[in-house]
């Protein structure tokens, strides 16, 4: 009987020799010293490139497979006046790789089209349906970004038409389409640039610089001025953020130095984008974007179309951007709506005989198929187990899967794939689709399969942190520790602690269900009372706490102070 498991609480205890080898190294305190060990980081070479990311260290860009290939024959189609279209997709990965390419050629290419598939009518990938449009317009190369790697069809259709296409990509490919006129994806096996870290926005950043670097050898800026590439690295700040990839090596770069030309830049539509969403771009953090603008930027893919935020990102209108901006507030106000929703449909259909099995799997005619996935992560949380929803239909049945630490989800599904007529994914978030009449044969073997091969371990919650701390480490010096730290995100996260003993002093509710606490640490001596958070607090904590697991973070209006973001107690 699996149900739900009492949490284990721990630390990752590094050995004391490692953190005071980096604190003598470094000079930063015990408790950031810990962090960086926490990293696996040890020498000064190491610490040195993760504190002060740059971008001259980059991997080479001629070290990436046909990425000089790509480059020539873009070249080739500015000079010779053609018709060139930038194949996008509908999350935000796909749409700030699309709005990169498209702000760099727009100068030098006379017809430039851009095409971002809408969700539920057309689906993920370069499609053949839409090829025939595309040659009426006489488009004579096609340059797809964030897709296309597995989309041999398409690309032997628009060959069979005259029609070049350059792949720019960063899924996984078993076999790159032969008829591609160049195939950019550091996961080909071929490629040994050891670059599948990168998100859709890094690799198609990556084309411009070869680009511009191949346009430069040709002499092509001797009549105009060659073009800044930092001015794209806050959308391929944005796009690496919102794709969850890991903030390390050249993302980490990217991100940093995104971030920083948003908070130097005087460009008054990036300020005109952050200050409707009510974020002050001079203090824009990595959080901010991941939490406030990804989800903005992705609810219009889910629930409307996504190229509403390529307009938003090309727009110099400052109606238009707040227009935009507004309508996304909106839609990611409805998502969550709909999301919520879906959560509290499965709350009340989860039985205790559903929670002896190691997955959850649920279907429903209501669900809308674009919040699915984000619904089965707070699910997924919620019970401490994988977990696959599905959209019922009397035609393609559409789902989303999202797992929990060391389960793959895209390995769950894959060994049932005989039920699908499609899937794909990576091993924490997947998508499939089915036919209706495979349903409940799906749905038994992937109960079954799970029940057999994940670990009864594997569903005991873990609440892990870098370190047991006390209220006075959370000091102004910290703070400004923490901001060396930064970018946070996957392989890199926002720290997280325990601390010991505490005492709510006093309580108050915000918007009926969030709590504002005023806590009290006795045994500190010169910072032994702080503020502090739950968000969606359904369960009020007793008085007295033995632990609580904190992040702590800067206070939007005084950023030398931390405010202490509560996600469990005992």
């Amino acid at each position: 009987m699996t149900l739900i498991q009492k949490p284990i609480w721990k630390t990752f205890k590094p050995s004391p020799e490692k953190v005071e080898g980096i604190k003598k190294l470094t000079g930063l305190s015990d408790l950031c010293s810990t962090i960086i060990a926490n990293r696996n980081l040890t020498t000064l070479k190491e610490i040195k490139s993760f504190l002060y990311p740059d971008l001259k260290t980059i991997t080479p860009p001629w070290e990436i497979k046909d990425l000089e290939k790509a480059a020539q024959r873009i070249l080739k189609a500015v000079l010779n006046n053609e018709n060139i279209l930038i194949y996008g997709d509908y999350d935000a990965d796909g749409i700030t790789s699309t709005v990169i390419l498209y702000k760099f050629l727009k100068p030098y290419v006379k017809n430039l089209f851009y095409f971002i598939p809408h969700r539920e009518a057309d689906g993920y990938g370069f499609k053949v349906k839409h090829i025939d449009s595309f040659k009426s317009r006489n488009i004579s190369l096609i340059v797809t970004v964030d897709c296309g790697s597995s989309d041999k069809e398409a690309v032997d259709y628009a060959r069979k038409l005259n029609i070049d296409t350059i792949i720019t990509d960063h899924h996984k490919i078993p076999d790159i389409p032969q008829n591609a006129h160049a195939v950019v994806n550091p996961w080909r096996k071929d490629c040994k640039s050891g670059l599948t870290h990168l998100a859709g926005a890094g690799v198609a950043f990556y084309l411009l610089i070869q680009l511009r670097k191949t346009m430069r050898e040709n002499n092509f800026f001797k009549q105009t001025k060659e073009p800044s590439l930092v001015q794209f690295l806050w959308l391929c700040a944005l796009g690496t953020i919102a794709d969850v990839v890991p903030l390390v090596k050249e993302n980490r770069i990217f991100v940093k130095s995104g971030l920083d030309y948003i908070k130097s830049s005087g460009d008054k539509s990036i300020e005109l984008i952050f200050k409707a969403w009510n974020l002050d771009k001079n203090f824009i953090s990595s959080q901010d974007i991941a939490f406030y603008a990804a989800p903005r930027i992705n609810s219009a893919g889910r629930l409307s179309h996504a190229k509403i935020c390529v307009e938003l990102f090309l727009s110099d209108n400052p109606n238009e951007i707040v227009q935009i901006c507004n309508k996304l507030t909106k839609l990611n106000e409805e998502r969550k709506s709909r999301e919520n929703e879906i959560v509290q449909d499965i709350e009340k259909k989860v039985t205790p005989i559903d929670l002896k099995n190691k997955i959850l799997i649920f279907s429903s005619p209501k669900w809308n198929p674009g919040v699915l996935g984000t619904a089965a992560a707070k699910v997924a949380r919620k019970f401490n187990r994988p977990c696959i929803l599905v959209n019922q239909s009397d035609s393609l049945m559409k789902g989303s899967a999202r797992s929990i630490q060391n389960i793959s989800i895209y390995d769950i599904i894959s060994s049932n794939k005989k039920y699908l007529t499609g899937f794909g994914g990576h091993s924490q978030a997947a998508g499939l689709a089915l036919d209706p009449a495979n349903f409940d044969d799906f749905s038994k073997s992937i109960i079954n399969y799970s029940n057999t091969n994940i670990s009864l371990e594997s569903l005991i919650p873990l609440h892990e942190a870098e370190d047991v701390v006390l209220f006075d480490q959370l000091s102004k010096s910290f703070s400004d520790e923490m901001n060396l730290l930064e970018p946070f995100g996957q392989e890199n996260p926002y720290p997280v602690f325990i601390a010991k003993n505490i005492i709510i002093e006093s309580r108050m509710t915000i918007k009926a269900i969030h709590s504002r606490l005023e806590l009290l640490q006795p045994e500190c001596i010169d910072q032994n009372r702080m503020t502090g958070f739950i968000f969606n607090c359904f369960e009020n904590p007793p008085s007295r706490l033995n632990q609580v697991l904190i992040k702590a973070v800067s206070d939007r209006y005084a950023k030398n102070k931390f405010n202490l973001f509560i996600e469990a107690w005992e």
